[in-house]
């Protein structure tokens, strides 16, 4: 599937759910991960979060000093983002660079809660890569994803049979491997069941630029 495609289809199911996503969102209890990602992360910077939803993680990072910015394909989501005084911009992962282009940013940190899933797996290295690249020294990247093999449409609890959104899956060995490859060195790995009851496994890293 093209990304045009793939990216307005991801778009529509978050226009349609962006508040039921919100409220899974807020069900999660991150302020662990919180803290092990603000832990010695500078704060002369910026926190990127790429497909930030509607901001519940931005206005945390907001809320104990960090300058943040946030990159929203889905208009209604990144609206509401708007309405609550965050700095949100239009953009994917894979238009991460055009997106920033037209401002220099200092990024200290990268937080993709969720989000990166919607790469697919080809274009993953791609993506880490660019990451990196734009990642100050020292800087750190955290991200959630769901493990397992193979692509899939996922449909929100099948409420609406017209809008569905891109998931990939990932292996962990895959992750391990194009991670150290691009070179960042792991500070965190959590695996863990799904917390809202779907029977899948999800992996959180944090990891630093080396």
């Amino acid at each position: 599937m093209e990304l045009k495609e793939r990216v307005n289809k991801n778009n529509q199911y978050y226009d349609a759910f962006y508040e039921n996503v919100k409220s899974r969102t807020e069900s999660r209890d991150y302020s662990y991960l919180f803290q092990r990602f603000t832990h010695n992360l500078a704060v002369d910077g910026v926190i990127l979060d790429i497909g930030c939803g509607t901001g519940e993680h931005m206005k945390y990072f907001d809320s104990v000093g960090y300058q943040t910015l946030g990159i929203e394909p889905s208009e209604k989501s990144r609206q509401y983002c708007i309405e609550q005084g965050l700095h949100v911009i239009d953009g994917t992962f894979e238009t991460l660079k055009d997106s920033l282009a037209a401002n220099q940013y200092k990024i200290n940190g990268i937080w993709c809660a969720a989000s990166l899933l919607h790469v697919p797996v080809n274009e993953f290295e791609d993506t880490i890569q660019t990451m990196h690249s734009i990642l100050e020294e020292n800087g750190k990247l955290f991200f959630t994803l769901r493990l397992g093999e193979g692509s899939k449409w996922d449909k929100y609890d099948n409420e609406n049979a017209d809008a569905e959104r891109f998931i990939q899956l990932y292996e962990e060995r895959f992750l391990e491997d194009v991670l150290a490859k691009v070179g960042f060195r792991t500070s965190l790995k959590i695996i863990e069941d799904s917390y809202w009851g779907r029977p899948t496994k999800w992996i959180s890293m944090i990891l630093e630029k080396k």
